[in-house]
């Protein structure tokens, strides 16, 4: 279960820090929302040629070596045969290690197994047949970034939508709703956070401790770009340079929404840089 009593305080301003007293909102959310298995779909030709080899051929990951599936089409071929075919010599192959293979109209998926982990699929018979398969990427790898502690995370809204206890940093400012504020499972101090070995951060599929509502009176401590930053300063969410930090730079980053308020000036963070303190009341 995650911890949801966050009652000490501590005269130190580390990222991530909880202060106040009283009750609080904080719900675990795991950091996986950019996760994507990489995808290729084999497109058969409508018009399939009588007694041809076809195969695809892929590499990458953690395949050893180039894998290849083939299938060799009867003197009457036709496109229900070829796909038939090289979907049962691609299911029977080692390919199904590394990916999920599925058929629908003709086109044969494969998603791969683990998030992050990029292929390539060539086919090449290409070069001899006439009627050729089509291969398209339809997802590019892509794995989750480590979120550090006392940063900003968002859930998209748009397009591939994440679910309700998934977030991460913000990269865009379009189409992405707040979740809250990635803090220290315990306060900073407690884990060691000073020097280079400190644990700062939940890795890539991590279960986060993401605060949406503090205590009436406190706050939690943010990373910002300046020390500079004030109650009254205008003040945005970082999309571009350091994600998820406090900034006064409007340019395609995202506004502070309703709910949260800056309660004291920018501090030194004893890591280097500066906090500022905010409350929330997001939920």
């Amino acid at each position: 279960m995650s911890q949801t009593n966050y009652s000490q305080t501590s005269a130190k301003a580390f990222p991530g820090q909880v202060d106040g007293l009283g009750d609080m909102g904080v719900r675990a959310m795991i950091n996986s929302a950019l996760d994507a298995q990489n995808t290729w779909t084999v497109t058969t030709p409508a018009t399939v040629d009588n007694s041809g080899t076809y195969s695809i051929s892929v590499v990458g990951g953690a395949i050893p070596a180039a894998i290849v599936a083939s299938f060799t089409t009867d003197g009457s071929a036709t496109r229900a045969e070829l796909t038939a075919g090289l979907l049962a010599a691609i299911q029977a192959s080692d390919l199904s290690q590394y990916f999920a293979v599925s058929e629908a109209s003709s086109v044969i998926t494969l998603r791969a197994l683990t998030p992050n982990v990029g292929y390539t699929v060539t086919s090449p018979t290409n070069a001899t047949t006439t009627h050729d398969l089509t291969l398209t990427q339809t997802v590019a790898a892509s794995g989750s970034t480590a979120v550090p502690f006392g940063r900003f995370v968002v859930r998209s809204t748009s397009g591939t939508v994440d679910s309700f206890n998934e977030a991460r940093l913000p990269a865009t400012a379009s189409n992405v709703t707040v979740a809250g504020v990635a803090i220290a499972p315990t306060h900073a101090i407690e884990r060691g956070a000073v020097g280079n070995t400190a644990a700062a951060q939940y890795a890539a599929n991590d279960v986060m401790d993401v605060i949406d509502r503090t205590a009436p009176g406190g706050g939690v401590w943010v990373k910002c770009d300046s020390g500079s930053i004030l109650p009254t300063t205008t003040a945005y969410i970082d999309c571009n340079t350091t994600l998820g930090v406090v900034t006064a730079t409007s340019t395609s980053n995202l506004a502070l929404p309703t709910g949260v308020k800056i309660v004291e000036p920018a501090t030194a963070d004893p890591n280097g840089g500066f906090v500022v303190k905010v409350a929330l009341f997001l939920n």
